[in-house]
């Protein structure tokens, strides 16, 4: 029983503290840099959305404003299943660059992304929720990484805000930031999917 009292602390500690520093240590040794350049291919940001009749429009809204040639944007609107108004919301935006689909049963996040997937045009798709607000910058800066042929999948920062902002978040805390730390060393030693912009 002693022994596995130990085993299990022995554990507890790696996870909180022995990975951290071999994160750091890694990637002091065989850290990489990735070859960034603001390149504008086309790029397809799929939407899941359900009964998100709140946040739909302004979420369109803000997908637009973003520093990104309209030309090579495409926003797909998937409604997966939504009996609120978020169909008829994401319907009046509707344009070339603009798209809904729907259906009327709810068939999980997981469909309505792979088919909003596979109605894209985009060279890159860009998956973003209907309640997160994107940096004006944030697509030009993400896009950039994949200039870099080593690349092929990045990650944007997410960023909680602390509570009396706009009442939606709770704050940080320190077990989010350490999560964010090792993300990020662990983009820059190996294939994990968390490049800051």
């Amino acid at each position: 029983m002693k022994l596995l009292f130990w085993l299990s602390v022995l554990f507890i500690l790696y996870t909180y503290i022995g990975y951290p520093c071999l994160l750091f240590i890694w990637e002091r040794l065989a850290g990489r840099k990735v070859n960034k350049a603001y390149i504008e291919p086309e790029v397809s940001i799929v939407i899941a959305a359900y009964n998100e009749e709140k946040h739909i429009g302004r979420k369109i809204e803000n997908c637009l404003a973003l520093n990104y040639p309209r030309d090579k944007l495409e926003i797909i609107v998937v409604s997966d299943g939504s009996h609120d108004r978020t169909k008829e919301i994401a319907g009046n935006f509707q344009t070339n660059s603009v798209r809904l689909l729907s259906y009327e049963q709810r068939k999980g996040k997981a469909h309505a992304l792979n088919l909003g997937v596979s109605q894209a045009k985009g060279d890159v798709i860009f998956f973003t929720d209907a309640r997160q607000t994107l940096e004006k910058e944030s697509l030009r800066e993400l896009v950039a990484n994949l200039n870099d042929p080593k690349v092929g999948t990045v990650s944007g920062e997410l960023v909680l805000l602390e509570k009396g902002e706009d009442g939606s978040g709770e704050g940080i805390g320190l077990y989010w930031r350490i999560e964010k730390w090792m993300r990020k060393k662990e983009s820059q030693i190996a294939d994990i999917t968390f490049l800051k912009p």
